[in-house]
């Protein structure tokens, strides 16, 4: 994750957006959601059901991210 904070800091038009608390909260990360359905793809990916849960996880908490703002208009996926 630091490579790619440094990347994004050194390059125009890119953004670093940290996801590690919403992933997992409280340090402890799980691969399933609180109603024990998988949420990755592989072992390095989300998959529909994890990516929509994390990105209204973080629309929850924080509103839109700034590293986001470009695309704020975008649906967000029905529940």
């Amino acid at each position: 994750n630091e490579r790619l904070r440094s990347f994004a800091d050194q390059t125009q038009n890119v953004r670093y957006f940290d996801v590690t608390s919403f992933l997992c909260p409280g340090g402890r990360c799980s691969a399933y959601s609180a109603d024990g359905k998988p949420l990755y793809y592989d072992p390095n990916h989300l998959n529909v059901k994890g990516s929509a849960e994390l990105g209204l996880a973080i629309v929850a908490a924080e509103g839109v991210p700034a590293a986001f703002e470009p695309v704020s208009s975008w649906p967000l996926p029905a529940r």
